[in-house]
């Protein structure tokens, strides 16, 4: 389906554009439901897409050798992956995934790199969005390592809800194992406090947000960081209630 038939363009980096900027790019703009099933991008195989996330959420997970895997990051409506591509780089270090199913804007390799060639206004876009990047993942570093599992998925659950839009999700814990490089009975131990605190339900592999202030105070301050962040690299006002990722 082509974006002409969808003229309103939720994704944030695209929506910097100004219409005369976008223009060049709608031809070659195609919207798209992602499930949660889909495969992006696999270790070692070519990159041949990029992706501009309106309410789905994607996620880069490292694969290890003995077959382990963690999210590295995650992008939603605030960015694009895989961002090697903005390198001219041709296959994927890593595996990416939907971690909420929603509609993403692709564009074809070689037209992604034709428009960063033509547009310096998206290239300078994607240069701030590697640094807001790196940023949380030097933050992210720290909080893997010294704040609590429920303080993190307090924060990761926030994240997701900024990202895509949506506050219920379909999360397996299984899947939040992954996310959060846990294992399973850490993620059910969690669920469950965060659910008898009255922050969340979960039912059924879905978990849907239902105390937004309170678990936005439960997470830990690197959700505060990275909003800032991000709002700082992208020069992006964060108006009262409205959150930029």
């Amino acid at each position: 389906m082509s974006i002409h038939e969808h003229p309103d363009n939720e994704n944030r980096i695209l929506g910097c554009l100004s219409e005369s900027e976008l223009e060049p790019l709608k031809p070659n703009l195609e919207r798209i439901h992602l499930a949660r099933s889909a495969l992006l991008a696999e270790p070692h195989a070519p990159l041949d897409y990029a992706y501009f996330p309106v309410n789905c959420v994607l996620s880069t997970i490292v694969v290890l050798q003995n077959g382990a895997s963690v999210e590295a990051s995650m992008a939603g409506n605030e960015g694009m992956v895989p961002i090697g591509l903005t390198v001219d780089q041709t296959a994927s270090p890593f595996r990416i995934v939907p971690q909420v199913a929603g509609e993403c804007l692709r564009i074809r390799a070689d037209a992604f790199h034709e428009a960063l060639a033509d547009q310096p206004r998206l290239r300078e876009l994607l240069q701030r969005y590697c640094v807001a990047l790196y940023l949380q993942a030097s933050q992210n570093a720290a909080c893997n390592i010294r704040h609590t599992t429920e303080e993190r998925l307090a924060r990761w659950l926030v994240v997701c809800a900024d990202r895509s839009g949506q506050n219920e999700f379909e999360l397996t814990q299984e899947f939040l194992s992954v996310m959060l490089g846990v294992r399973r009975q850490s993620v059910n131990v969690t669920v469950g406090a965060l659910q008898r605190a009255g922050l969340i339900a979960f039912r059924r592999g879905r978990i849907a947000i239902v105390n937004r202030p309170g678990l936005e105070e439960a997470a830990c301050e690197c959700y505060r960081f990275n909003l800032e962040a991000y709002n700082d690299v992208m020069q992006m006002e964060c108006a009262d209630g409205v959150r930029a990722i």
